[in-house]
């Protein structure tokens, strides 16, 4: 399939609504980490994105089985569909262990990594909103290599942010409790690049 030959389907603007909600949802969890108030509440926001990045990606498969020519292969509208539900899925998990490990106050480790989170589902939402003109490849590679940079950046840092937590802390349920949450912050960055190495093949496919 070639990209922009089929006009009577919409996917790329259905793959931008998800890559929308990656977005906020990235928002969202920067927020909490940053005002640690009404954390349920905010758990629960993120938590309503997530079931409305499910439920798009349903409508993106019943419009798949109800399509005779898609702009691409369906299989790789079904796979970039999930990978960028993927990383609102991976925000929820991390908010969500807020609350199952009762976490009281937040680091400057973590701090950090929402920014990483909300910078990289930015110029993925980007990467994501050239996607439907291919003659812009460039921008879409350049887009990607930012996300890239971003997720090892996300790397170095969980390195350092777990380093310094047992230097510094002699509380085992403390290190416990929060290298698993530097951890879950990190497979974010690990969702939003391989949403963009999947765009990559994709669009290396059809070049």
């Amino acid at each position: 399939m070639i990209f922009g030959k089929s006009k009577q389907e919409n996917f790329f603007d259905m793959f931008l609504v998800l890559s929308g909600f990656a977005c906020q949802a990235a928002q969202k969890i920067d927020s909490l980490i940053n005002d640690y108030t009404n954390v349920a509440v905010k758990c629960r926001e993120i938590e309503d994105l997530e079931h409305s990045a499910d439920q798009q990606v349903s409508k993106i498969y019943h419009q798949l089985n109800h399509s005779f020519i898609t702009p691409i292969d369906r299989e790789d509208i079904f796979l970039v569909a999930k990978r960028l539900d993927q990383v609102t899925d991976q925000i929820d998990s991390a908010a969500q262990r807020c609350l199952m490990y009762n976490v009281e106050s937040t680091t400057d480790e973590a701090k950090i990594f929402c920014r990483l989170i909300v910078k990289c589902c930015g110029f993925l939402n980007s990467v994501v909103e050239e996607l439907r003109n291919f003659k812009k490849a460039k921008r879409i590679h350049e887009g990607i290599k930012i996300v890239n940079e971003l997720e090892h950046d996300g790397d170095i840092h969980y390195h350092a942010a777990v380093t310094k937590l047992f230097k510094e802390h002699q509380d085992v349920l403390y290190v416990l409790k929060w290298k698993e949450m530097y951890q879950e912050f990190e497979r974010i960055l690990d969702a939003c690049e391989d949403v963009a190495n999947t765009i990559l093949s994709v669009v290396m496919k059809n070049s």
